[in-house]
């Protein structure tokens, strides 16, 4: 899982730096959704973790970009 989570750090920093980070629930498969936050976009993922509470599949929804404050 390590050579997976530095592709998804990469592909996350490509929105900016994080200011905020929250859990939005379980999903109906079973994943716990995650909701984060740049000063330009909304991320949503979900983690699966397994029975040993280690990191078993992580999938990213498409980013949503923020509105643009006049």
């Amino acid at each position: 899982m390590k050579d997976d989570f530095d592709f998804f750090h990469s592909d996350m920093s490509r929105l900016g730096e994080a200011t905020t980070i929250k859990f939005t629930g379980v999903n109906p498969r079973g994943l716990d959704d995650y909701e984060v936050r740049t000063a330009t976009f909304t991320e949503r993922f979900a983690i699966y973790l397994g029975p040993d509470g280690k990191i078993v599949a992580v999938g990213f929804y498409p980013p949503v970009p923020l509105l643009s404050q006049p």
